[in-house]
């Protein structure tokens, strides 16, 4: 279940909010995306769906990584904000 996203604080709206986490509430620049989720279904432990940093005043240009359907950065004024990152699906079955 995703949470939701950070408070308009400031300056900056707040993070989006990921898979485990909320987003951060905005400040006088930009706030941090809610925490995603960890699995290991694939045999690595990877971290799925985090939430996307803020817009705002010098924000981080973010990219959601591929194959993690992450979150990508807010736009600014000035700046569209980047792409999230691909999702996947993963099957997992016994074989007899």
């Amino acid at each position: 279940m995703a949470s939701g996203g950070g408070q308009f604080v400031g300056y900056a709206p707040g993070g989006g909010g990921g898979a485990s986490g909320a987003g951060a509430n905005g400040n006088t620049t930009w706030a941090l995306g809610g925490s995603g989720a960890i699995s290991s279904i694939t045999g690595s432990s990877v971290t799925y769906a985090t939430g996307g940093i803020s817009g705002g005043y010098q924000a981080p240009y973010n990219v959601g990584a591929a194959n993690t359907g992450n979150g990508g950065g807010g736009g600014s004024s000035t700046n569209d904000g980047p792409n999230g990152g691909s999702g996947i699906v993963v099957i997992r079955y016994r074989v007899s």
